[in-house]
């Protein structure tokens, strides 16, 4: 790379981002640098989303690998090292910019990178790798996931409040902050490290049908779902009614018209039946915190059990100006009458 002497603000420049990544078991090169090519600016494009691809100039592996064999005799060579030696042209060097010091007394400058930068987006399992070797577990934070700037715009966050948003540009306020004005949390030590194991214990999970279930009779007889949501109240409370009846010799029977609540309560108890009889080993695997299983049709669905006890469509909506019901839909199977 060379200083920055061009002044000239007229022409384009882009400034690549970079970091040092650290290579623990390199012999050679304990730190390189990684830039990163598709980072976006605001209301603006990245360097790899305008470069030209180009023609294809190396053959493809089936010519060369016909070719290897003609030869009686072939020579091997590494030239992975040779793109560090191909020169950028000097007008596009603009478009390689970064910023640099030699140490941390120095003055910030301009540079320009003059070879062909590689490698210039970088993978996010690698840099996850690399932050959970060099952070120790004992030194991890919990962020709320309200407070969470990764999570903002997946919650549903318009885009004209982005703008504006100062945690999603800057982070967490307090970050900037000496150590002991942040949130006061309980830190693991490493005595306490098999606190994180925890112990299993058995759970078992009992499902009971009865054969004379009226829910399941009310599907089979009724082909309207307004009539069943009509009638199925009304069997409930002769039941609840039954009940009473026994337990209070006072009481008349007398009852009042259904409401709304009770018809919202009927909807509730036929959608959980019909999860229960269908769903339920996806129910079962949710409530014991296990994994779905690979062949499950609800697996991208990240379904959760709501307080009423039914399996919803998950997802982070909690932003969003929907009804509950519009954002986490209650699940059904296709196969199912209902």
């Amino acid at each position: 790379m060379s200083p920055n002497k061009d002044l000239d603000a007229s022409k384009m420049e882009y400034f690549l981002p970079h970091h040092a990544v650290q290579k623990k078991y390199s012999i050679t090169t304990k730190l390189r640098v990684v830039f990163h090519g598709s980072c976006k600016p605001f209301n603006s494009n990245s360097l790899n989303s305008v470069l030209g691809a180009g023609q294809v100039l190396q053959p493809d592996i089936f010519t060369i690998l016909v070719r290897f064999q003609v030869n009686k005799i072939a020579f091997i060579a590494d030239i992975k090292q040779m793109y560090r030696q191909v020169l950028v042209d000097p007008d596009d060097r603009n478009l390689q910019k970064i910023m640099w010091r030699n140490s941390s007394d120095s003055v910030i400058k301009e540079y320009k990178l003059s070879t062909v930068t590689y490698a210039a987006k970088g993978k996010v399992a690698n840099r996850t790798s690399e932050i959970l070797d060099l952070i120790p577990w004992n030194s991890w934070r919990y962020v709320p996931t309200k407070e969470s700037p990764a999570d903002i715009s997946s919650r549903g966050v318009s885009p004209k409040d982005l703008p504006d948003c100062r945690l999603w540009w800057e982070g967490l306020p307090y970050l900037s902050s000496p150590e002991d004005d942040w949130p006061k949390q309980p830190v693991l030590k490493d005595s306490d490290q098999h606190v994180l194991k925890g112990r299993k214990k058995p759970t078992f999970v009992f499902s009971v049908f009865l054969k004379n279930d009226i829910i399941g009779a009310l599907i089979e007889k009724y082909s309207s779902y307004t009539k069943l949501i009509y009638v199925l109240p009304f069997c409930i409370r002769f039941i609840n009614n039954c009940k009473v009846g026994k337990a209070n010799e006072h009481f008349t029977g007398k009852t009042r018209p259904l409401t709304s609540t009770k018809r919202i309560l009927a909807d509730n108890l036929i959608v959980s039946y019909v999860q229960n009889v269908s769903l339920n080993e996806d129910i079962s695997c949710i409530k014991e915190n296990k994994q779905l299983s690979k062949n499950s049709t609800l697996l991208s669905l990240c379904p959760f059990i709501d307080q009423d006890g039914l399996l919803r469509v998950g997802g982070r909506l909690q932003n969003a100006p929907l009804h509950y019901n519009a954002k986490h839909p209650a699940i059904l199977p296709n196969e199912h009458k209902l």
